[in-house]
């Protein structure tokens, strides 16, 4: 099984956090991504944080849903 499906099936879905999902490959481009610009003015470069924790991707409600999970020993 791979760690993006056991993210899912074990934790995203059963919290109900419909909103969050782990970058990869096949979404080159996110609709509705928000982006950031370095020091310089240039776009950053988002493929550094494609794996591990930086690659997660969720919103405001989903990460109450997690926070609150937690706090209830999930």
């Amino acid at each position: 099984m791979s760690q993006i499906l056991f993210l899912d099936d074990n934790i995203f879905l059963p919290l109900g956090m419909t909103n969050t999902f782990v970058f990869g490959e096949k979404e080159k481009k996110l609709k509705n991504r928000a982006i950031g610009f370095n020091r310089f003015g240039h776009l950053s470069d988002y493929n550094k944080l494609s794996y591990g924790a930086g690659g997660i991707y969720s919103i405001v409600e989903d990460l109450f849903r997690w926070s609150q999970a937690l706090k209830m020993n999930f």
